[in-house]
């Protein structure tokens, strides 16, 4: 159910808050040197290297947001003000998205959407506004159905920009997009709905959160207060049967490949972007109670996490340490077991070995949000305050 060549276990560690804070605060001091010498970001050999560019996922704009993010949640006391970088950001952005593998979408990760959202929680006009607007409408006429050039990813945007405002043209806006994606939500025999999703020139029912299944469910799910009352029971239970019905389990233990297949073959990868930890990370907010064999399957699938173990790639958000943690959180807060909670210190005291070790061979930061050591920085804030909020995906 895991490729154990992937995992390794470690041997238990005590959860120690004043070694977390400092790593934090570690973190967050070596991104606002950066920001602040002026030279170019350079990305770390883990993540090919070569040039950090603007983006979310692997560019400044994300490690710069988890720099604010932290300083917002009192985190840190680094103080660095971001604003007088973001207009750089928003033109090199530009540029590049003419190089990236879907330039005529507005991407949530790659994009200049997230950028302009930045620019407006610091001036809130209604010229920042409208670009806004603009950005996520472009992809009303696009196909790609998921998170992180598609249609999910703006889905995510209008539902910030309305919990932001409160002005109602977001919600159609989200409407608008919500019946898009409702509308290609394909029946599969046997196993419920799921989009056939378009990316990167190849098609594949993708289950995952960055490119499938459990990605497009949360940005449903998030603009639960912006659709109807029908609509919402109906997305709540096709979500929860699909999920029961794609998963892979036994007696004690649950995990879902990267896509479904009807010969149900596949890599069993247990991490955030293909894996139980990707399946219940963005699934946990629905309601206990309605559907027993889903409330089962996450919790197998949060068992199956820890049995497997740590993840050799590291400690990253992405396909690392600390998104496996975020289930264990999640887990935390669905339930209330202070096992879950416990489940999430461990893996951030492990978090912390392993960024120690990577920062130590390599002698350089890794500041990408998604895969180096900003996204780990809020997670280990999140295991002090027993939050489960993922970076840009429930709060931005």
């Amino acid at each position: 159910m895991f490729n154990a060549k992937r995992h390794y276990n470690a041997p238990a560690v005590t959860w120690n808050e004043t070694t977390v804070r400092h790593s934090i605060a570690e973190i967050a001091a070596s991104v606002a040197e950066q920001a602040a010498s002026g030279t170019r970001w350079q990305k770390h050999p883990l993540d090919a290297g070569g040039q950090i560019k603007s983006d979310f996922y692997f560019g400044r704009g994300g490690a710069l947001w988890a720099l604010d993010y932290l300083q917002r949640r009192g985190a840190v006391e680094t103080v660095f003000d971001i604003t007088p970088e973001l207009d750089q950001l928003v033109s090199d952005n530009r540029k590049y998205r003419k190089r990236t593998p879907h330039p005529e979408n507005a991407s949530y990760l790659f994009g200049v959407l997230p950028l302009l959202m930045m620019q407006f929680q610091r001036n809130p006009d209604s010229a920042k506004a409208d670009e806004i607007a603009s950005a996520i409408a472009e992809n009303n006429d696009q196909p790609v159905r998921e998170l992180m050039w598609g249609l999910a990813g703006s889905m995510l945007a209008a539902t910030f920009m309305s919990e932001w405002t409160g002005e109602k043209h977001w919600g159609t806006l989200y409407r608008k997009q919500a019946r898009l994606m409702l509308n290609d939500w394909q029946a599969v025999r046997g196993v419920g709905h799921l989009w056939h999703v378009e990316v990167y020139s190849k098609q594949n029912y993708f289950l995952g959160p960055v490119h499938g299944f459990s990605g497009n469910a949360l940005a449903l799910i998030k603009g639960f207060p912006l659709l109807t009352q029908k609509q919402v029971t109906q997305i709540t239970t096709r979500v929860m049967t699909t999920t029961v019905n794609t998963a892979h389990y036994d007696d004690n233990h649950a995990n879902w490949w990267p896509t479904y297949s009807p010969d149900n073959t596949g890599k069993p990868l247990v991490q955030f972007c293909h894996g139980a930890p990707g399946m219940i990370i963005p699934l946990a907010s629905l309601p206990v109670g309605l559907n027993e064999e889903f409330d089962e399957m996450l919790l197998k699938g949060g068992e199956l996490i820890w049995h497997a173990g740590l993840l050799e790639k590291g400690p990253s958000l992405c396909h690392g340490t600390s998104g496996n943690g975020y289930a264990f959180l999640k887990l935390y807060q669905r339930t209330g077991d202070d096992l879950w909670l416990q489940r999430a210190r461990t893996y951030a005291m492990h978090c912390i070995e392993q960024y120690k070790e990577i920062t130590g061979h390599y002698k350089l930061p890794r500041f990408p949000l998604w895969t180096g050591d900003p996204g780990m920085a809020i997670y280990l804030w999140d295991c002090i305050e027993a939050g489960a909020d993922f970076p840009t995906l429930d709060v931005f």
